[in-house]
């Protein structure tokens, strides 16, 4: 019964427009209390003819037919419904409706049951069809009692006749009634079908809008963004042009940022501006951040572009950034006074939603920029220490290599075999080369032992390896990892170690600099002075023999220029002439080993002998 009763009055078909949707539920709910009627109807005259004989044959043939033929009718429209052909179904029931009040006027004549037919015919016509389907019915009205009437007054109906001029006069009562409810009807029609352009004209807008805000949203590069919106705009809403501006840093110009079709795009080529002043439209809008609307752009003192001849209507609204505004958006329409208040505040909504999407790409981009430079930092860093890393390495092995050779010695190492060490003659075995070639941990089994080579890392730098064998009821990992840990601690440890030696050793250096600068400062012969500082050189560095030689610069020559070699001569072909500095062309002063190892003043006497002094050839 449920089922029923929901498919005589609710419509199941999806009716997009909303004056079509309304429509048929007044149809469907008429038709579905037809079918009630016509079924509850033809239930009593079948319990009639069943029951009582008499009564059975008071019943006309068409009468016993009548509801039978108004039930299909009924169910025929509302299966129209259900399927989405509105017309046939409201024309079907339109029918229907006359076809009643016609048959009931030819049958009573101008009487009461007339009067009431007529109207509800009436009345269903002005509402399914609207003013052309009330202005139908009075006239039909009009002429339908007139010739009822008329035909009333001849006896031609099975109605009582009555005068002529008292048929007239009720046809034309009843016309009258049924013109005043036909424009009660008109009235209420009119503004039931503005009210419902109006609902859908708003509804259009509110999903042009929200599907064009969702696609906005979704896009984050600028320029895709202030394309897209323009061109969504202009297809979703019918408009002539749509074009955007945005202010630029100066904040006296708008720039035009993006326009539909080939107009926008030569408008962009030209590099098209306006300025934020009250002299354009879309200038006063930015200048004030309120929307500018001219329903007849020939009525005011704005001009319009010339590439855009065929405008009426121009409306501007600012677009707004947090509480800045950040630009414009520029509609024209070929209509004149074409934006009603629905319109101008659908499209407020929609620079508004522009606004928001401006902004988010903003921070985008914004975002953007922040993360390469973020990325290109953090490779810079990278770089720098992996540069620093190879230095690190390269000082470490150059460090490592200066202590040793300081020592003669091609490398260092200790072996240990049962409970000796040996210090000397240690070679490198298979498996320490292997560590140290390959920087990781080597493992080797034989003859039922195990070797375990760790390299030696100081810095990144492999200067060295350890190696351990050992039996192999030994856990290998346990080993290996013991091995590694020794071999760490062990590497920060030498590192410490030679850096403390260097120390010392520079600290002793520096000391005998010290002692030999300490004698030096005393003495004030040229003489005293190369023989001590000979001398003291050659017992601090524990030297076989030293030398020191002096060598007279040129007169004309840059005292910087090296001296020329011996034999060389100068001054138009003569040798050049020495400094008169009291020194001799070359002095040498040689130290023999018995000089060094006695006192300086015996070494001072040694070097100022001219027997001791060799001249340079």
């Amino acid at each position: 019964m449920n089922q029923l009763l929901r498919y005589l009055f609710i419509v199941q078909y999806d009716y997009r427009d909303s004056s079509q949707a309304i429509r048929a539920r007044i149809v469907g709910a008429l038709s579905g209390f037809l079918a009630l009627l016509a079924l509850v109807y033809g239930s009593v005259v079948l319990v009639l003819l069943i029951t009582s004989l008499d009564l059975a044959l008071e019943f006309s043939a068409s009468s016993v037919l009548m509801a039978p033929a108004l039930l299909a009718w009924t169910l025929t429209s509302l299966w129209l419904i259900q399927r989405g052909r509105l017309g046939v179904a409201s024309a079907l029931i339109s029918v229907l409706l006359w076809a009643i009040a016609l048959a009931s006027m030819l049958s009573n004549g101008i009487a009461a049951q007339t009067v009431l037919t007529v109207p509800l015919a009436l009345t269903y016509t002005g509402v399914i069809y609207g003013t052309r389907g009330a202005v139908s019915s009075i006239l039909a009205s009009w002429g339908g009692l007139c010739a009822i009437a008329y035909l009333q007054a001849e006896d031609l109906l099975t109605a009582e006749a009555i005068a002529l001029e008292d048929g007239m006069y009720d046809a034309l009562i009843s016309s009258l009634l049924v013109t005043l409810l036909a424009l009660t009807v008109w009235v209420f029609t009119s503004n039931l079908e503005r009210a419902l352009t109006r609902a859908s004209r708003i509804a259009a807008q509110s999903r042009a809008t929200v599907e064009t805000s969702q696609v906005l949203s979704r896009i984050l590069n600028m320029d895709e963004l202030i394309t897209q919106a323009v061109d969504l705009i202009r297809d979703r809403f019918a408009f002539y042009y749509v074009q955007l501006f945005l202010v630029d840093s100066t904040h006296a110009y708008a720039n035009l940022a993006a326009g539909t079709g080939e107009i926008g795009q030569a408008l962009l080529a030209q590099g098209y501006r306006v300025a934020i002043t009250p002299r354009t439209i879309v200038g006063e809008a930015l200048d004030t951040g309120e929307v500018r609307y001219i329903p007849e752009i020939d009525n005011t003192a704005f001009r319009r572009l010339e590439m855009l001849p065929d405008t009426r209507t121009e409306l501007a609204l600012p677009i707004m950034v947090g509480e800045e505004v950040a630009g414009a958006l520029d509609i024209h329409s070929l209509l004149p006074d074409a934006f009603r208040s629905e319109d101008i505040e659908a499209m407020q909504v929609m620079a508004n939603q522009i606004g928001q999407a401006i902004r988010n790409a903003r921070l985008f981009e914004s975002q953007q920029e922040g993360l390469l430079q973020n990325r290109r930092l953090f490779l810079e860093s990278e770089t720098n220490l992996r540069e620093i890393e190879r230095l690190n390495r390269q000082l470490t092995g150059e460090s490592w290599r200066e202590y040793i050779l300081e020592r003669s010695l091609s490398q260092m190492g200790v072996q240990m075999k049962g409970h000796e060490m040996h210090t000397t003659a240690v070679g490198w075995t298979a498996a320490m080369e292997q560590a140290m070639s390959r920087q990781r941990i080597v493992i080797q089994e034989s003859n039922e032992q195990q070797v375990v080579a760790v390299p030696i890392n100081v810095r990144g730098q492999v200067i060295g390896a350890i190696e351990v064998t050992h039996g192999a009821d030994k856990s290998p990992s346990e080993v290996r990892n013991i091995v590694q840990a020794v071999a760490e601690r062990m590497a920060f440890s030498l590192e410490n170690a030679r850096l403390f030696e260097q120390a010392r050793m520079s600290a002793e250096r520096e000391q005998q600099i010290n002692t030999i600068t300490a004698q030096l400062q005393g003495l004030n012969s040229i003489t005293d002075v190369l023989t001590t500082a000979l001398n003291t050189l050659g017992q601090a560095l524990d030297a076989e023999e030293g030398q020191v030689r002096l060598v007279p610069l040129s007169t004309d020559t840059n005292p910087d220029a090296a001296p020329a070699p011996a034999g060389t001569t100068g001054n138009n072909g003569q040798p050049p002439q020495p400094r008169r500095s009291g020194i001799r062309d070359t002095d040498t002063y040689n130290i023999p080993r018995d000089i060094q190892e006695d006192d300086p003043g015996t070494a001072d006497r040694a070097g100022s002998t001219p027997d001791s002094q060799d001249k340079a050839p």
